[in-house]
């Protein structure tokens, strides 16, 4: 799919040359396949660490991804991020955290129903290059993204599902919850850190759905 239509059309007006590797030949594009072999080394550690199950390695992968961009590498001069090169200053790290921790999204009032309660419990799985927030993902395996989230890193794995509510439903929340598990392979995985509030700098409307063919 590299060498065929509007892709070699595109390289030929440009006098770029393609070289191919051989079938199976992988050791032939060794760069490419080291970094793609740091990301999933990097994706299986966040999965091992949070004990969250396969579902979630789409995520961590993601994650692993942006996290590399945010390290100095030897291939840049001087040992910049790929970051910097990008937009010409320094990462900011301070909105880091513990991925697969449970938190608490909250559930702005111009969707909240009357007796729902502020905030809704979900699972950090993530970032966004072009927003200011944190994604996260519900028990029934839709994913969020907002700026007013509250951490709690010392907890992965584990999530209150909500009596009142149906795999099918929102996320919105209720008085009423009893502890259940999000897949049969969640655990409880205690830390040392201590749950921290977080919001970012600029406003990013929360809570919009996105549809998702994680279960």
């Amino acid at each position: 799919e590299f060498i065929q239509g509007n892709l070699r059309d595109f390289l030929n007006e440009r006098g770029i040359i393609i070289q191919p590797t051989v079938p199976y030949a992988h050791q032939q594009n060794g760069k490419a396949e080291r970094y793609i072999r740091t990301i999933e080394d990097t994706a299986q550690t966040l999965m091992a660490e949070s004990g969250l199950p396969m579902s979630f390695l789409g995520d961590a992968i993601l994650t692993a991804q942006y996290l590399q961009n945010q390290l100095p590498t030897s291939t840049l001069p001087t040992l910049v991020t790929p970051f910097e090169v990008m937009e010409g200053s320094k990462p900011d790290l301070s909105h880091l955290r513990v991925w697969g921790c449970q938190c608490f999204v909250l559930h702005p009032k111009e969707t909240r129903r009357k007796g729902d309660t502020c905030r809704f419990e979900a699972i950090f799985v993530g970032y966004d290059e072009n927003q200011i927030g944190w994604r996260v993902r519900v028990m029934n395996g839709r994913y969020f993204f907002s700026r007013d989230v509250i951490f709690n890193e010392n907890t992965r794995g584990c999530l209150k599902a909500l009596s009142s509510r149906t795999k099918s439903q929102s996320p919105d929340c209720t008085s009423e919850a009893q502890e259940t598990k999000i897949e049969p392979s969640l655990s409880l995985r205690p830390q040392t850190v201590s749950p921290t509030i977080a919001q970012s700098d600029q406003y990013i409307k929360p809570l919009q759905p996105s549809e998702s063919n994680h279960s």
